[in-house]
């Protein structure tokens, strides 16, 4: 009953709790331009599987340019409407496409 109630079916993290993840102390940890700066370059297509509230999607946005695509996917609509959300408010070039998955499986 309480995990219906928080709406946490199969695991995944209900789109209301993600701003929980998603504050500036993160970037003394979880820095994506140092995390991925040694793999994305300008011009590339990357993706972000998973992205939730787009916080790796972000990082690589900066990193691949306005050249590069990176592509958000998420279980979630509003998870990927925050993604498109932040990504207008920075005023950022559409260097994103977004992908809603019907299931996620790593086989």
């Amino acid at each position: 009953m309480l995990r219906k109630t928080l709406l946490m079916d199969d695991h995944v993290c209900p789109w209301w709790l993600a701003y929980t993840f998603d504050n500036p102390l993160r970037q003394l940890v979880h820095n994506p331009e140092k995390i991925f700066s040694s793999l994305i370059r300008p011009g590339q297509t990357v993706v972000d599987i998973g992205c939730g509230m787009g916080y790796f999607s972000l990082g690589m946005a900066k990193l691949v340019g306005e050249s590069g695509r990176v592509i958000s996917v998420d279980l979630q609509k509003e998870m990927l409407a925050k993604v498109h959300q932040r990504q207008f408010r920075r005023d950022w070039p559409p260097v994103f496409v977004w992908f809603k998955a019907e299931r996620i499986t790593l086989v």
